[in-house]
């Protein structure tokens, strides 16, 4: 762990547990505390449930019942939680769904499989470290 890296914690959403788990534990190396969702309704659940404070959210745009773009616009559209950066991960993405997603306030997107290093840069830069 960089010992000038804060520890935040993060929440990272994605329906595939073993994108989770390797998120996760990049986060963890540098010095960032990820808390895991498996679907925007959990996230969303975590989000409001006022046990966590978080940095920043890193998440999928394909998820069943609630898909990352949908997630992301509740985020930003509730005061509590307009300030969270969203890094949103995406496989393939059509043009118009990157613009509806930067237009619901994702801050930036990575393409998966998420370079590590990338991934700490574009959150450092996001919660401003």
């Amino acid at each position: 762990m960089n010992p000038q890296t804060f520890l935040r914690k993060v929440l990272v959403v994605d329906d595939d547990p073993m994108v989770r788990n390797i998120l996760s534990v990049n986060l963890k190396e540098e010095g960032f505390e990820p808390i895991e969702a498996d679907c925007g309704e959990t996230a969303w659940r975590l989000l409001t449930n006022g046990e966590h404070h978080f940095s920043a959210a890193i998440v999928d745009r394909m998820m069943p019942n609630m898909d990352g773009t949908s997630l992301t616009k509740r985020i930003k559209s509730n005061p509590a939680f307009a300030n969270v950066p969203v890094i949103m991960l995406t496989s393939a993405a059509e043009r118009g769904e990157m613009i509806d997603a930067v237009q619901g306030g994702v801050f930036d997107f990575l393409l998966k499989p998420v370079e590590p290093n990338l991934l700490s840069m574009v959150l450092k830069r996001a919660i401003g470290i």
